[in-house]
């Protein structure tokens, strides 16, 4: 139950001064009664406007022994946030390894410790928070160093609807925790830790992105951090110092960049996103990836065939749509990415349609409803029996071209439909399917031509992978077409490949296109499927395909 309102310096102010559109130059000590114990916290308003949506709130959580003051001046979110409401909570006298009588204060790190005081003291500060700000339900934060690092995942596991994303400093994900949500992390840790041990933090980052579904590979995300894209839209970035149990002095403003990126989606977003996925046949893409499609693409969907063709012992899944008429027509076979529940496309299956292809979308083993175990998940299974980052990126290869062997039972099934002419087929795919597409490249299949988008371009740190790759350009038995938006995730694989690439000669290409959109999914995914971004590379796809001989009828 909320009480009273201090000022810093003692003198006492009522709640209701506290209005939610006016900004607190100074902060303010708040205090509540939570189970018959008094608990507070130090309250900064936001000292710049925020938008019609409300302010951002950030949570913050002292170490074991710390307390809610030094943490203030120490994290300064507040200052690098003017347009946030910045809270920095005091825990109680907690029992630890350390401090083993609990003289010190800290926070419960597992749930129904100490009688669930300090979750409910969170519970009692946010309906506070409620009542006397305007406060945007979107933008919730946690961060915390040590201890308080740890009672972050606490709240990931047991208050994680609440937050859009969470930044813990030194500290652990307690084995016994049982993660749900997922949600953005940015784990710091030092190299040197004494108290929580790198390989502690290894141990609990490698766990959080497991959960999130992030990839194996990760790409810069500015001097000493690594960001690792997630297909759940729940990305976890590290920072690694050379330091021991300390924050940086670049991690705060590394958490408030940090933070901004990230917002939960409102239930509007969340029921559009349900609409397309329905309408698409499977997942919706990442929320950050999210577009409307026409109601004409949202119709042609409808049209798809839902086939079986055999592979490895397995009957796998696919769509097929078709042109207009009898055939027999060209084809061309997509690879999806690494999506769990890869999508129909029928923006790609108009589009080529429209020019008098079959388009073929074969599902390979583990992702949709096709049989077998899940690329992502076999590769976790193996990074968790070996701990060797270096077998790791061989396995991740090996498993590319165990899977790419549903590619190729796909291409024979496909030569064998009588509407398909088996002497004009293409090969395209994008992100993983681009991989594939590569991969299937070097087979004497009677392939035309092959166009990848984007392959590899989120696991393009696996130098395994890159070497693979290379080596697939160079053994390729027809035409290769690279593309990329320049806003990929990672543009390596234009500047590695793409030179290789033109170098064949012949008609062999690689163009790196402005960026689409504004972020690194739209200009993967989206340029690779959406409507917009086929206007933009369609032109050059059919020019390629014309001059590959795709266009020309079989001789009579």
């Amino acid at each position: 139950m909320f009480r009273r309102a201090q000022i810093l310096g003692g003198l006492m102010i009522f709640a209701g001064a506290l209005s939610a559109t006016g900004f607190a130059a100074e902060p303010v000590t708040l205090e509540w009664t939570v189970e018959g114990v008094q608990r507070e916290a130090l309250v900064f308003a936001p000292t710049a406007a925020a938008d019609e949506a409300g302010a951002p709130l950030v949570f913050a959580f002292h170490g074991h022994g710390g307390n809610m003051h030094r943490a203030a001046q120490g994290m300064r979110f507040q200052q690098l946030w003017p347009q946030a409401i910045v809270v920095y909570m005091q825990g109680l006298p907690t029992p630890s390894k350390v401090d083993p009588q609990g003289l010190r204060s800290g926070w419960q790190v597992l749930p129904s410790q100490e009688k669930d005081r300090d979750l409910k003291f969170l519970d009692a500060v946010l309906a506070t928070l409620h009542e006397k700000y305007k406060v945007d339900d979107r933008r919730i934060y946690a961060s915390g160093f040590s201890n308080g690092a740890s009672f972050d995942y606490l709240l990931l596991a047991a208050r994680g609807k609440i937050f859009a994303a969470f930044a813990p400093c030194a500290g652990r994900l307690t084995p016994e925790l049982k993660l749900v949500e997922r949600r953005p992390v940015l784990h710091i840790a030092g190299e040197n830790d004494r108290v929580v041990s790198f390989a502690t933090a290894q141990q609990t980052i490698q766990s959080v992105r497991r959960h999130n579904g992030c990839s194996e590979q990760g790409e810069p995300w500015g001097p000493g951090c690594t960001l690792y894209p997630s297909d759940q839209d729940a990305p976890v970035v590290t920072f690694i110092h050379p330091a021991g149990h300390v924050v940086p002095a670049e991690a705060s403003e590394l958490i408030v960049k940090f933070f901004k990126r990230h917002a939960l989606e409102s239930a509007d977003a969340r029921s559009d996103r349900r609409t397309q996925s329905e309408s698409s046949g499977g997942e919706a893409n990442e929320p950050s990836e999210r577009h409307v499609q026409s109601d004409e693409a949202k119709a042609f969907r409808k049209t798809a065939v839902s086939v079986s063709f055999p592979s490895q012992g397995l009957m796998l899944q696919g769509w097929i749509y078709k042109p207009s008429g009898d055939g027999p027509f060209p084809a061309v076979i997509w690879n999806h990415g690494s999506e769990r529940r890869p999508t129909a496309h029928p923006e790609l299956a108009k589009f080529y349609t429209s020019h008098g292809f079959v388009v073929f979308l074969p599902v390979r083993h583990g992702h949709g409803s096709s049989p077998g175990e899940y690329i992502q998940d076999a590769l976790e299974k193996y990074r968790g029996q070996v701990h060797d980052l270096k077998l790791v990126q061989r396995k991740a290869v090996e498993l590319q071209e165990l899977y790419n062997k549903d590619v190729v039972a796909a291409l024979t099934w496909l030569k064998a439909q009588p509407t398909v002419d088996p002497t004009r087929i293409a090969v395209s795919g994008v992100s993983y399917g681009g991989i594939q597409t590569l991969l299937t490249a070097e087979h004497d299949a009677g392939v035309r031509a092959f166009i990848s988008f984007a392959p590899g371009a989120m696991s393009w740190a696996n130098p395994e992978l890159r070497q693979r790759e290379i080596k697939a350009v160079e053994r390729a038995r027809a035409p290769l077409f690279l593309l990329q938006a320049k806003n990929d995730y990672n543009i390596g694989p234009s500047e590695v490949l793409g030179p290789l690439i033109r170098d064949r000669g012949g008609i062999n290409r690689a163009k790196l296109y402005p960026p689409f959109g504004t972020s690194h999914p739209e200009g993967h995914g989206g340029f690779a499927c959406w409507e917009a971004g086929i206007a933009i590379w369609g032109p050059d796809v059919l020019d390629f395909l014309n001059t590959a001989g795709m266009s020309r009828p079989p001789a009579q």
